[in-house]
Order: C-alpha cells, then sequence, then structure tokens
C-alpha cells in the first residue's frame, strides 16, 4: 500500500476541492468549523492521485519567467520543458534575428536531433534560421539536445535566468512585460543539476561557467510536463512584492510596468552615491536601499560574478558571498511609505 494509507483517492484537483466542500459544510453543521482551517487539495508523490487533508506546509520551489509567456503557458494547459534547441548570443545576430528569438534560443529540427544523436557534430555548426536567409554559427556545446524544465528553491528570485536574451533582473522584466513565477510542489521537479550534465555534453571549463550563472544547489528540473492544475502558486512581481497573478488587475499592471524604467534609472543614479557613502567593499555596512536600488545592486554583483574565469572562481565560496550580501541588503531595506531601519530604531 503507498504511503499515503487510506486517505481517499480523487482522479483530478475539482474532484478533491469538491470533496473539500462537503467537509466544510459536514463540519460547520456539526458546529466544529475549526476544523475546516488549513484544508487543502494536493497531489501525491506516492499514488499520483490527489488527497485533501491538513497537509504540512511545505516550501514551493519556482520556476520563474516573464508575463509574456504567461498566454502560450495558459494556452498548453502546462509548463513543458523546452524543445531541443541552439543557444545562442543575441547581441552577435542581426536585427531580425534577435527580434524573431529574444531569449537566444533557436529550436532545433527533428531531422538536426535525430543527426546529432546518431553521429558526433562538427565543433562548429552552421543552423539556418527558418523563414530568413541568416545562419546561426556556434559552437556544437551550445545545442542542448536534451533541455529540461527548471525550478529554483529561491524564494525570491533565480538569477540564471535570461528568458530576455539579457542577464539581470531588470533586464528579465522590462523586456519581458514583467516577472513571472510558478510555484510547485518539489517532488515534480526530481531531477538535478548532475542529472542535466549527464544528459547534455558539458566540458568541465563550460560546466563551471554555468553554474557561476547562479547557485546549482537551489536548482531542481524535470523533463515531463506538469499540468497547472499541479501548480499551487501564480505569481507576477507588483510593487516590490510577489503577489497572485488573479489580485493584479491588468491595467494596475501596465501603469507599474510604465513607471519602471525611471524607477531603475533613478535606482542607477542614487545608488552608487550610497555605496560611496557608506564605503566600498563592505557588505556590513551597505547603505539602506529601496527596492528598485536592491534589484540594480543585486544584478551589478551577478554580473561581476559571470565575469569571473570559471578556473579561478571558487563556487562555494561565492555562494556563501552572496547570501551574505543578500542578508545584509534585506536587512537595509526601505519598504515603500515606511519607516527606514535606522528611523525605526530611534
Amino acid at each position: 500500500m503507498p504511503e499515503c494509507g487510506e486517505k481517499v483517492r480523487h482522479p483530478t484537483r475539482d474532484d478533491a476541492l469538491a470533496h473539500i466542500k462537503r467537509l466544510v459544510w459536514k463540519n460547520h453543521s456539526a458546529g466544529q468549523s475549526e476544523r475546516s482551517v488549513g484544508l487543502a487539495a494536493y497531489p501525491c508523490e506516492h499514488c499520483q492521485m490527489w488527497h485533501v487533508g491538513h497537509q504540512r506546509s511545505t516550501p514551493l520551489v519556482w520556476h520563474y519567467t516573464v508575463v509574456r509567456l504567461l498566454d502560450p503557458i495558459l494556452e498548453s494547459d502546462a509548463l513543458r520543458p523546452p524543445a531541443p534547441r541552439l543557444v545562442f548570443d543575441v547581441n552577435r545576430v542581426p536585427p531580425e534575428v534577435r527580434r524573431r528569438y529574444p531569449d537566444g534560443c533557436l529550436p532545433l529540427s527533428r531531422s538536426f536531433v535525430s543527426r546529432a544523436r546518431a553521429q558526433r557534430l562538427p565543433r562548429v555548426l552552421e543552423v539556418p534560421v527558418p523563414g530568413t536567409r541568416f545562419r546561426i554559427r556556434s559552437s556544437h556545446l551550445l545545442a542542448e539536445l536534451d533541455a529540461l524544465l527548471w525550478f529554483s528553491r529561491d524564494a525570491e528570485w533565480e538569477h540564471s535566468v535570461r528568458i530576455t536574451g539579457r542577464p539581470g533582473r531588470e533586464n528579465n522584466e522590462i523586456g519581458g512585460g514583467g516577472l513571472l513565477r510558478f510555484g510547485v510542489r518539489a517532488s515534480f521537479a526530481k531531477l538535478r543539476w548532475s542529472d542535466y550534465l549527464e544528459r547534455n555534453t558539458t566540458p568541465m571549463r563550460m560546466r563551471d561557467a554555468l553554474a557561476g550563472l547562479g547557485n546549482p544547489t537551489e536548482w531542481l528540473a524535470t523533463d515531463e510536463a506538469i499540468p497547472l492544475n499541479g501548480v499551487h502558486a501564480i505569481e507576477v512581481y507588483y510593487r516590490g512584492h510577489w503577489k497572485p497573478v488573479a489580485d493584479v488587475a491588468d491595467d494596475e499592471f501596465d501603469r507599474y510596468l510604465a513607471e519602471r524604467p525611471a524607477a531603475y534609472a533613478a535606482a542607477r543614479e542614487s545608488l552608487p552615491l550610497k555605496l560611496e557613502a557608506a564605503g566600498r567593499g563592505d557588505i556590513v555596512a551597505l547603505p539602506e536601499m529601496n527596492e528598485a536600488e536592491i534589484i540594480v545592486c543585486e544584478d551589478a554583483w551577478w554580473q561581476g560574478r559571470e565575469r569571473l574565469e570559471s578556473d579561478h572562481a571558487d563556487i562555494t565560496a561565492l555562494n556563501a558571498a552572496w547570501k551574505a550580501l543578500r542578508v545584509s541588503i534585506t536587512t537595509g531595506r526601505i519598504d515603500s511609505g515606511c519607516a527606514t531601519r535606522s528611523e525605526k530604531q530611534a
């Protein structure tokens, strides 16, 4: 018998939700409404069905993306691993190619994938761009034949995300029409960074460079589609916080996005002055920052990290430094409309 024991098994989430409604009414009729608090429908990793109960609270893992991809995801009714693709530098291709593939990923045809799996690829690939006269010239190591759907344990942002083709949270938000994330139980993402390396030819130097884009210990993945009814949260980043998509009106979100370029521009001007006044090189003495300044500061830290030579970078030490920086920034955050840290302590 599965570890879920004798719990009622529901084939769909809707069936489980109907069960919750019946339980809530039953508890209310018996004068025991408190028993309904915390009831939830959740997918079982053992029997692959849906249960109802007071599930132990476990942190979600997050698939970070951008708002312009929300409609295609909703239409497909699932989060899906990418198709095989060639990764390229968007800054080294003609504007027409960059407009067609702003994330720097060119889908590979089935015939290409079949050939690649049957015989060794040449060191340098030249792949035609459909519908254009252009060809992308790239290393065979950038042909990702077994792409995965990635998640992160980081509950704020995953800095390896670069859907708009450029690094940085600011670039993803401005170029992607806003930041978006999907939260699922970790049981949906059972693969790890080591599984990706086993499936895709990745020399050590390239492996270390990719690991420098984020913190691989926080990465989880799957090679299977996750139906949206298995997603526990769909959220957009709005005015300094992650909020459920349903709680943010479209017109309000559009106004917020229109304000973001100016907010980031102001942050890039004010932040250097604050850092200079606080003293450079000492993360303990970081100044208080507003929300846009924090993002600019974090983006700059990660861009500096990516410029390090992989054979001279101690990833473990860098990840520890990142955690210390995140703690220091969070401690000194200025919330809009609230007192600063020093004002609260006075």
